[in-house]
C-alpha cells in the first residue's frame, strides 16, 4: 500500500468540464451547441475563462462538419455563452461565460462583433449568386456550334483542335 502526503493532488487521467446550472436551463440550446459549450469549458483557463481552439480541429474531434460547429458557435454567441475575442489565424480565442450575470454584457458585445461579419458574408453570398447568374446568362446566349472564345483565349488554348492540322 502506498502512502500519500496530506494535501497531495491526485492526477486526473480524463479531462472533464463543469457546466453551470443556468446553461442547462436554456431551452434554445441544441445538443450540439451544448456539447461545444462543454468542450469550451473543458479547455478554458480556470481564472480567465479564455481558450484558444481551432474550429476545424473541434469538428474533427466531434466528427461533425465544420459548418455545423460554426453554427453551434454562432448560437452560443447569440445566447451570450461565449465571446469570440480574436478571429484571425487558424485558431480563435474565445471567452467562456460561466456566470449568468455576465450574459447580457456578452450578448451586447457579440451583437457589435456579429453585425460586420453578417454584412461581410451576406455581401459575399450576393456576389456568388450574381456571378452564377452571369455564368448562366452567358451559357444561354451562346448558340450551338458558336466558336467565339473569351478575350485573350483561342481555340488552341482550350486543348482541342476540331480536326484542323
Amino acid at each position: 500500500m502506498t502512502s500519500r502526503k496530506a494535501g497531495a493532488r491526485s492526477e486526473i487521467s480524463t479531462p472533464f468540464s463543469q457546466v453551470p446550472l443556468f446553461v442547462l436551463l436554456i431551452k434554445e440550446l441544441t445538443s450540439g451547441a451544448f456539447w461545444l459549450y462543454a468542450y469550451f469549458c473543458c479547455h478554458a483557463a480556470a481564472k480567465t475563462g479564455r481558450c484558444r481552439l481551432s474550429l476545424h480541429r473541434v469538428a474533427q474531434v466531434k466528427g461533425a462538419s465544420l459548418r455545423a460547429v460554426q453554427s453551434w458557435r454562432a448560437l452560443l454567441e447569440r445566447l451570450g455563452l461565449i465571446v469570440t475575442l480574436q478571429k484571425s489565424g487558424r485558431s480563435s480565442q474565445f471567452l467562456v461565460i460561466r456566470n449568468a450575470d455576465q450574459r447580457d454584457r456578452a450578448k451586447q458585445q457579440n451583437l457589435v462583433n456579429l453585425e460586420p461579419r453578417r454584412q461581410r458574408f451576406r455581401a459575399f453570398g450576393q456576389k456568388g449568386a450574381s456571378a452564377r447568374a452571369l455564368v448562366s446568362e452567358a451559357n444561354q446566349s451562346s448558340l450551338p456550334g458558336d466558336t467565339t472564345f473569351p478575350p485573350g483565349r483561342s481555340e488552341s488554348s482550350f486543348g482541342h483542335n476540331r480536326g484542323q492540322t
